[in-house]
């Protein structure tokens, strides 16, 4: 999900873990799971508080989870007992190697056991320029080693919440860094479900470990799902009917804390199809090393603007960009400077002075799209930005609730990059997904979908597709007004 929001992503095993569990050392009883395999299954399914087990043994899951045997199937095939001892300053020396190889950082996104890895990570690298941990626990949480928290006992001991102590020279190294925890649903200590309890005594221990950070400095946050609103979501809320949501307050968080990359990076990370490799890395490092020269703060559009319109002149007039860099990816350098530098829209135009009050810079609305009116329900504008027949760049202006039908892209995929006001968009048999100005969307090539503005508003998006032989588009029914409505 992090890849179609438009991120690179590196998917790790920790050592005698999944597909790198190849060990040199005996299993030995504190292995995960190892020491009674026999009811791994259903012990972890109710740890994990995904469900619980009718009189027949069934398995009955919770609001979120994906309901029925195929789903249930799928999570028991989805994990493995340890094949060695777990070790987790290995895994967090061996995760810090990975980080230290990225020239600008990453984001280091952790789930239940790999909480502690992810702290451990964070003291030996400065690499880590974030982290996002779902539902850490199961093993211990990091504290100055002079003040050590409260332990909240669990009914069963042995499945306690935990904390280490380390120098307080390494622990100020977390306040360096943004960090966000996220829970689920169905914790509470001293339940008589051994997964409530058990997770109410880490989500006790987190409030402290978040506490601890932000006395020293830091910037810390908690989040409970269903204090948000959302609810019904177990140990494993990034595999749950929901996770979209879950993922989007990720999404807003990384966009406050100013390390969403400019959407530019996003654009040419996922048309790394067309612009072909390496020269798509050639591409993100030039717009990296740019980026660089920004604050975290930085990302106003004006500021931002003017570093890649500087970056698109002095890519042209060097000699080796031109054979490195693709002709697709400086057409993105330069449109998508083009966009932060819009001038103020003409005072005349009641959609661009409308957009404009909803706080963005917009691109000139263009004229009627009339060509394609019969294809649209309400009025659109187009925009061209381009002058290369091969790479059509549009802009589309959407009046007031103005959207496209359903329809089909054959043979390629299109990028939407949100300008101005709100809007959504649409795959068949997904939920609507909001578009913001500086949001990104990929549709891939094949996939029924639509987009346009949310009802009341005007808005604003630019469309890029690679024209190539055998590319077509298949118009297909009007979006229901019903559904349309609904739209917030």
């Amino acid at each position: 999900m992090f890849l179609r929001a438009g991120y690179s992503v590196y998917l790790v095993d920790q050592p005698r873990s999944g597909e790198s569990n190849l060990s040199t050392e005996a299993v030995t009883p504190d292995t995960p799971w190892a020491s009674n395999p026999m009811y791994g299954d259903k012990t972890l399914y109710v740890l994990s508080r995904i469900g619980h087990y009718d009189e027949k043994g069934n398995p009955v899951p919770n609001a979120q989870f994906p309901a029925g045997e195929a789903n249930y199937q799928a999570f028991q095939q989805s994990w493995t007992i340890g094949s060695g001892p777990l070790d987790n300053d290995l895994n967090a020396d061996v995760l810090a190697k990975l980080f230290n190889q990225q020239k600008d950082g990453a984001i280091l996104v952790s789930h239940s056991m790999g909480g502690t890895i992810g702290w451990r990570t964070a003291l030996r690298t400065d690499k880590v320029k974030a982290i996002i941990a779902y539902e850490p626990g199961g093993t211990p949480f990091l504290f100055p080693e002079t003040k050590m928290p409260k332990i909240t006992n669990a009914r069963f001991q042995a499945l306690s919440t935990s904390a280490m102590g380390v120098p307080m020279e390494d622990f100020l190294k977390l306040t360096k860094i943004p960090i966000i925890l996220y829970y689920g649903d169905y914790i509470k200590i001293g339940s008589e479900n051994v997964g409530e309890d058990k997770w109410g005594t880490e989500y006790a221990m987190a409030q402290q470990f978040v506490e601890a950070i932000n006395r020293h400095g830091g910037d810390a946050t908690l989040v409970h799902l269903p204090d948000v609103g959302i609810k019904g979501n177990s140990h494993f809320l990034m595999q749950e009917k929901n996770n979209r949501e879950i993922l989007e307050l990720a999404l807003k968080w990384l966009h406050e804390k100013g390390l969403d990359k400019a959407f530019l990076i996003k654009i040419v990370s996922q048309c790394l199809p067309y612009i072909g490799y390496p020269r798509s890395l050639n591409a993100i490092r030039c717009i990296n090393e740019a980026a660089q020269t920004m604050t975290k703060k930085i990302m106003v559009e004006k500021q931002l603007g003017n570093i890649f319109c500087k970056l698109g002149v002095n890519l042209m007039n060097k000699q080796w960009m031109k054979k490195s860099f693709s002709f697709f990816a400086v057409v993105l350098l330069v449109s998508m400077a083009m966009t932060a530098m819009a001038k103020t829209p003409d005072e005349t135009s009641a959609i661009s002075r409308e957009l404009a009050e909803l706080g963005r810079a917009v691109q000139p609305i263009g004229s009627p799209n009339d060509a394609y009116a019969k294809y649209f329900t309400g009025q659109s504008y187009l925009s061209n930005l381009s002058t290369d027949k091969n790479l059509p760049v549009y802009n589309v202006t959407f009046a007031h609730g103005a959207h496209t039908f359903w329809h089909i892209h054959h043979g390629t995929c299109q990028i939407l990059v949100a300008q101005s006001g709100q809007g959504y968009y649409q795959i068949w048999g997904e939920e609507p997904q909001k578009l913001l100005p500086g949001m990104t969307a990929t549709i891939p090539a094949g996939v029924k979908h639509w987009h346009g503005a949310a009802p009341g508003v005007s808005f604003q998006h630019i469309a890029l597709m690679e024209m190539h032989e055998g590319i077509s588009t298949e118009w297909l029914e009007p979006v229901k007004d019903a559904d349309y409505r609904k739209l917030k």
